[in-house]
Formats: C-alpha cells, sequence, structure tokens
C-alpha cells in the first residue's frame, strides 16, 4: 500500500535552514568562492548550476570536501536523480565528515532509497541514523519514513509500531496526520 509522502524539497529545506548546514568545515577560513555560488544556486532552486558548483569546490578545498559532495547528493535529490544523489551521500561519507553531517548523509541515503522504492535498504539506513539520537537531525521526519518503509516492505506490525511511537515522541510534528493516515489505512 502507497502512502502519500512528503515532497522531499519540504525536507531538504529544512534540513538547509538547520544552523550550520552551509556553514564552512574550517571555521578560520572563508568558504571557496564555488561554495558560495553552489549556495546561491541552490537556494534560487538552481540545483543543476549548484551542484556543479559544489563539485568544483571539492578540489578547491579538500577539508570541505564531505560538505561539498552532500550538498551535491541533497542537489541531486531535488532533481530526482536517486542513484547519483545515493552516490554523492556515499563519497561524503567516505571522506570521514563531523557525526552530524555524516548522519544527514545516511539520511539522504535512506531517502534515496526509499524515494528508489528500496524500502528495505531505506529502513536500514534511516535505523542507522535513529540510533544516534543526534539532536541535530530531524528525528520525525526519518522516523516517520522509516516506519512508512516497513509498512511498505511488508513490515506492517513494526512498521505501526514505529509509527505509534512517532506520534507518542512528536505530538505537534508537522507530519503527525501523514501518520494517522498510514495507521487507519489511508
Amino acid at each position: 500500500m502507497k502512502m502519500n509522502r512528503m515532497p522531499v524539497c519540504v525536507i531538504l529545506l529544512a534540513a538547509a535552514l538547520l544552523p550550520g548546514c552551509f556553514g564552512s568545515a574550517v571555521r578560520d577560513e572563508p568558504p571557496v568562492p564555488a561554495f558560495l555560488e553552489g549556495q546561491k544556486y541552490y537556494l534560487a532552486g538552481n540545483y543543476e548550476a549548484a551542484a556543479r558548483q559544489f563539485e568544483a569546490s571539492i578540489s578547491a578545498r579538500p577539508s570541505e570536501a564531505a560538505e561539498a559532495c552532500y550538498w551535491v547528493g541533497v542537489c541531486r535529490l531535488n532533481q530526482q536523480r536517486y542513484a547519483e544523489a545515493e552516490q554523492a551521500f556515499r563519497r561524503c561519507i567516505e571522506k570521514r565528515p563531523r557525526a552530524t553531517l555524516q548522519r544527514k548523509a545516511w539520511a539522504g541515503i535512506g531517502d534515496c532509497q526509499r524515494l528508489s522504492l528500496k524500502y528495505d535498504l531505506a529502513v536500514k539506513s534511516y535505523q542507522r541514523v535513529l540510533q544516534t539520537h543526534d539532536p541535530a537531525i530531524e528525528g520525525d521526519v526519518i522516523m516517520l519514513n522509516c516506519g512508512l518503509c516497513l509498512i511498505d516492505s511488508g513490515r506492517a506490525a513494526e512498521g505501526k509500531k514505529m509509527l505509534e511511537e512517532f506520534r507518542a515522541a512528536y505530538p505537534a510534528s508537522p507530519w503527525i496526520q501523514t501518520a494517522k493516515d498510514a495507521l487507519a489505512g489511508r
């Protein structure tokens, strides 16, 4: 059974607004111009140009490569180019970024897998993030998506249990109605 899904751009916009999302990995150096241009293009909704600029910044300052790879993934996800997005998120993780950025990349991988209908893989990626209890990660969206993926993968009892836990943990979440609809079988 397919459930209504929240638009990827809503999730990614929320992630973009988290403190430090566009911050430089090396705080005493200003971001390279290509990274700044990537930010501008991203905020303007020109994801192709943004991805090109973020890619260009990877070689310009290797210390910020993980963050640039993450944003390439976000751009590709917004373009519904899920395989490329997942690859960029994995490149981010391979560069051993700070813990929160690594968790955001795993959440991005989960989104790619969910949107590619690879629900079992998405569950594993989301669970990896949920185990960390990182306050900088939007646990409500990840928990909701994990529960929905469990249901879509044929593990309805587990999925419903997670959605009930989601409702209890995040009663004011903007996604609460989605959970209620899933639990009611709509």
